[in-house]
């Protein structure tokens, strides 16, 4: 499901910034292909390689971060709840803003694009400025 949403954020961002459909497409068959290749090819190297791998006492830390922070997600959506981390009072309600600025700060980019055509504002997209935020890692490499 990670993969899908990851493939149509793509073709979306693909689209804001005018790249023809089928070049889209193209670029992300042959990414697709390669990047399922490579993947197979360290898993298979790992899994050879790396005493202890995905286990505590993994060699050179490789303890699997990435399931960890999948369990701590379903906890907190499951056990926990949203309610209990965004409602007014909680440590991450600010974040709930964040929405508000993703609908108000495309409109000002686009009267300065307007403004000023010649200007790097007309270049400016803003969801693929914040789109940058999808790659920061959701853990940490080590324990």
């Amino acid at each position: 499901m990670s993969q899908g949403l990851t493939f149509a954020g793509d073709l979306k961002l693909g689209h804001y910034m005018h790249v023809p459909p089928i070049m889209m497409c193209l670029v992300q068959l042959i990414a697709t292909i390669w990047g399922g290749l490579g993947n197979v090819a360290v898993l298979f190297w790992a899994f050879n390689n790396i005493s202890g791998v995905c286990t505590p006492k993994a060699a050179q830390n490789f303890v699997c971060p990435q399931a960890t922070t999948f369990f701590t997600a379903s906890v907190v959506w499951g056990a926990v709840g949203p309610q209990r981390m965004f409602q007014h009072g909680q440590i991450y309600y600010a974040n709930l803003f964040f929405f508000l600025i993703g609908v108000i700060l495309p409109i000002p980019i686009y009267f300065l694009a307007k403004r000023y055509p010649n200007s790097p504002w007309k270049l400016f997209n803003t969801p693929l400025f914040f789109s940058g935020t999808a790659a920061i890692p959701p853990a940490t490499a080590i324990k």
